[in-house]
């Protein structure tokens, strides 16, 4: 016989299995939330049909126990697809109304989770689309590449400026698609490059528009991390036309001259474009970066932290005050310093530059001595071993 708190406690589980499964956080590798809301539904649902077979005494089953807990297993895992054997619930329904409750509220259930789990398998590029639109249309973040120091980047966002971020990555890190839009982030897939920079040229410019890099009328920072310099360079020339195109700066006698509608335009684009580079050489040649009008600036990580580091570690804290000729200002003939590096990654590498360029002492020659197991490394950069 059905008893009152049987569909108070069946309405109860089903709705812990669903609010537990709303509100639990699921991050990678936690899909076993949605198995514990499936095996409790499935439960549920088994109990109720046990229940209303066994009370309109049906022939066919109520003979044996197994065959009662088989049928309501076949009508309960059908209820996920959608069917709902109504003409067995009417009679204990039209009884009793917490059985009557417990039976809406599970197929409620069951089909919910049926739809959750086909937007989170099927669905999810969909919903990414719509994202990113939605994203672009407001304020912004854009950021291209997931690697290296991108993805160190991503790493440290915080969760409100997830959810404003759009990432630009190419088919070959497809691969990170599914892992960036778990972790709450838009991403916008570059289209195969055939190889020609023209291609790729209009490759980028139309995921960056894409983004909404040139919907930039609310604050749009754009930071270009790829773990090739040339993307980055390219993006960098991408949001320059970008720009030259929006406000049609004009020169005059070398130097360029904006009116006041050109100086309107150019408050109006709310842009900020962070490029990151590993080479000196390579960002310091950007022909025409002046175009840019102050919205495009270089960053290098490595320097960054060379900088960072000579400035708290400068050559001559090393140095013994008796070394030094006071009078000429330099070091004592008899005295020479080496710079030792032990490794040449990225980082040790401009160090060896920053110190070269701002720790030279006078009447000393820069010696340095490099550890390295990659002596092909060394030779790239230009460097003898």
């Amino acid at each position: 016989m059905f008893k009152d708190y049987y569909g108070i406690l069946v309405t109860l589980a089903i709705l812990g299995a669903f609010f537990f499964n709303f509100l639990a956080k699921k991050k990678e590798g936690k899909d076993w939330i949605y198995a514990v809301y499936f095996v409790i539904t499935l439960f549920a649902g088994m109990a109720l049909y046990s229940f209303a077979l066994v009370y309109n005494n049906d022939a066919d089953v109520s003979f044996s126990p197994l065959f009662i807990i088989l049928r309501s297993f076949s009508y309960s895992i059908k209820t996920f697809g959608g069917d709902f054997f109504i003409s067995w619930f009417p009679k204990l329904a039209k009884d009793n109304k917490y059985f009557f409750a417990a039976a809406i509220i599970h197929f409620i259930a069951a089909v919910s989770l049926t739809f959750l789990v086909a937007v989170k398998y099927f669905g999810k590029n969909m919903i990414n689309k719509i994202r990113v639109f939605l994203i672009s249309m407001g304020k912004k973040y854009i950021v291209i590449g997931c690697d290296g120091q991108a993805g160190i980047y991503l790493k440290n966002l915080a969760p409100k400026q997830k959810r404003q971020t759009t990432v630009i990555i190419q088919t070959e890190q497809i691969d990170k698609k599914k892992e960036l839009i778990d972790k709450g982030y838009a991403v916008v897939t570059v289209k195969e490059i055939k190889g020609d920079i023209e291609d790729t040229y209009k490759a980028f410019s139309h995921a960056l528009n894409k983004a909404g890099a040139m919907r930039c009328k609310l604050k749009t920072i754009v930071i270009s991390m790829s773990e090739q310099d040339e993307i980055n360079l390219l993006i960098a020339k991408i949001m320059t036309d970008y720009i030259i195109e929006s406000v049609k700066p004009e020169k005059e006698n070398g130097r360029i001259v904006l009116t006041e509608d050109q100086e309107k335009k150019t408050t109006d684009i709310k842009l900020d474009v962070r490029i990151m580079y590993r080479f000196l050489e390579r960002a310091e040649h950007f022909s025409y970066i002046e175009n840019a009008l102050g919205k495009i600036r270089f960053f290098n990580p490595y320097e960054v932290r060379a900088r960072k580091f000579l400035w708290e570690n400068p050559i001559t804290k090393l140095i013994p005050f008796h070394w030094i000729d006071t009078e000429k200002a330099r070091l004592k003939d008899k005295h020479k310093i080496t710079n030792i590096f032990v490794g040449f990654g990225s980082t040790n590498m401009a160090i060896l530059k920053k110190s070269i360029v701002n720790n030279q002492l006078l009447n000393v020659d820069y010696n340095a001595l490099i550890i390295c197991k990659d002596e092909a490394m060394i030779k790239i950069c230009g460097y003898s071993v």
